[in-house]
């Protein structure tokens, strides 16, 4: 029950503790950049106003609500470190200008809310989803045994970039498509689209180094001119799997064709030893 309510503005110079509670009204709260806020605890809920992080936040624990049109702004030079296997949800928006990394816990950090990337996003443990859509011009990192998740309608522009390990681009079915405009490089594997409400299209339209030693196609995967290699190819989830281009495709150990189509201009070969 512990609530800061008001429409006016509070500046925070040292530290905040956000054990549990609530933020409500229309005002604006600033993380001043010499400061920290600490989230933890069980239950934390922003509902209406504007979080400025201008300096460190950590977060150990505790899901965030994030209600009427509330925005949280991780501004440029700040940090939002991820400690923890938590999410963040709502009809709110996360704008992240700043650098945001999750550093612990070998789960899944989720953030089914709008997300626009401008900075840049690192996972460094476990599995971090952004399900909620987007905007990008910034650049995400996976490190390597981690998961980087983009869920909806995300468009990344020309100066973005996708580095990772083991990378999914769920594009929504009813949202709209995935635009991956940016360099994409994955050195484990790429799955594209989901299933269900998440076997939209996503289009590569940016150059594509890398996909990793597996590619599974659930959804629409549009390379463009891009030519790929890998090692296993999957297709078969069901009749809406797609792969679409004008490039090259190459299979170096297997393919699996159970469902789905191949349509374009491109080629596909089949290496001698797959």
């Amino acid at each position: 029950n512990s609530t800061l309510r008001g429409s006016g503005t509070v500046e925070v110079t040292q530290q905040f503790h956000w054990i549990n509670g609530a933020i409500r009204g229309t005002g604006a709260l600033t993380i001043a950049a010499a400061a920290t806020l600490d989230v933890s605890g069980n239950t934390h809920t922003l509902d209406g106003w504007t979080l400025n992080n201008a300096g460190t936040t950590v977060w150990t624990g505790g899901d965030v609500l994030v209600v009427n049109d509330a925005v949280i702004n991780n501004e440029s030079d700040s940090l939002w470190e991820i400690q923890s296997d938590a999410g963040m949800s709502g009809q709110g928006t996360f704008n992240n200008s700043g650098l945001m990394r999750k550093t612990s816990g070998a789960g899944t950090a989720e953030f089914l809310l709008i997300y626009n990337n401008y900075g840049v996003v690192e996972v460094q443990s476990g599995e971090l989803i952004l399900r909620g859509g987007g905007t990008s011009t910034g650049s995400y990192f996976g490190a390597l045994g981690t998961t980087l998740g983009l869920w909806g309608s995300h468009t990344l522009t020309g100066s973005s970039s996708i580095i990772g390990d083991t990378v999914n681009l769920f594009a929504g079915f009813w949202e709209g498509p995935m635009i991956i405009g940016g360099t994409y490089s994955a050195s484990g594997g790429t799955t594209v689209g989901g299933g269900g409400d998440y076997n939209g299209q996503t289009s590569f339209t940016g150059p594509v180094l890398s996909v990793g030693n597996t590619l599974t196609i659930n959804g629409t995967a549009d390379f463009g001119a891009n030519s790929i290699s890998t090692g296993v190819l999957d297709i078969s989830l069901g009749s809406n799997s797609t792969l679409r281009g004008s490039g090259t495709v190459e299979v170096t150990q297997q393919f699996h064709w159970t469902n789905g189509a191949i349509r374009g201009t491109g080629a596909l070969t089949i290496a001698a030893a797959a």
